[in-house]
């Protein structure tokens, strides 16, 4: 009989229950995040959110398609394009298609970064990673209230906040200005306490 993601999450979940390795955190307060330990794995109800960037590169890697129709429709004679056709914002948009690949191949392949908050508890923040090879929707449904079966991999100490995530390959990166920006780059978010990095194991409503 062949498995799905479904059933192989059902069958690794029975075990975790059954030797009772998972940490229910139907409620979280201080005493309870002092005692969340490395490699521990919880299940919490919470409000997912993508970190910056994520929505924006995906709605552009739908335009990327764009691109060969474009470049077709610059080719054609003038008495063939409909009347709003505009040849210099085609030949804009063409410039930058090259980047937006970029972007689209970045979406396609690369890691989807979020961070989840415990309902009624948002002062707590959870960071993780999403393998694209293992979401079945699309990325804008992930946003909103899930439960979510994670593994404790650190957590961010008080006092020490840190900017975690990958940010987009290939986009230079000075060092001064990196550290006057006001915010973090596309696709990175800042933790501070109380907060920690997890890998997610599975996400479900």
């Amino acid at each position: 009989m062949r498995q799905t993601p479904a059933s192989r999450f059902d069958r690794l979940y029975d075990l975790l229950d059954a030797e009772d390795s998972i940490q229910q955190l139907s409620a979280l307060d201080d005493a309870i995040w002092q005692q969340i330990q490395r490699n521990e794995v919880i299940e919490v109800d919470a409000v997912l959110s993508l970190v910056p960037g994520v929505l924006d590169l995906h709605q552009a890697a739908g335009v990327a398609p764009l691109g060969p129709l474009v470049e077709l429709m610059q080719s054609l004679p003038d008495e063939m394009l409909p009347d709003n056709f505009s040849r210099r914002e085609a030949e804009q948009m063409t410039s930058q298609m090259p980047a937006v690949q970029e972007f689209a191949n970045h979406m396609s392949t690369g890691p989807v970064p979020c961070t989840f908050a415990p309902v009624g508890a948002p002062r707590y923040t959870f960071f993780a990673e999403l393998a694209r090879k293992d979401i079945l929707v699309e990325v804008p449904d992930l946003e909103g209230e899930v439960t979510v079966l994670a593994k404790i991999q650190r957590k961010v100490a008080k006092g020490k906040p840190e900017t975690v995530g990958r940010p987009l390959p290939g986009v230079p990166r000075n060092r001064e200005v990196r550290r006057k920006a006001t915010r973090p780059e596309p696709l990175t978010t800042r933790l501070q306490y109380p907060a920690a990095v997890v890998t997610v194991v599975g996400i479900y409503r």
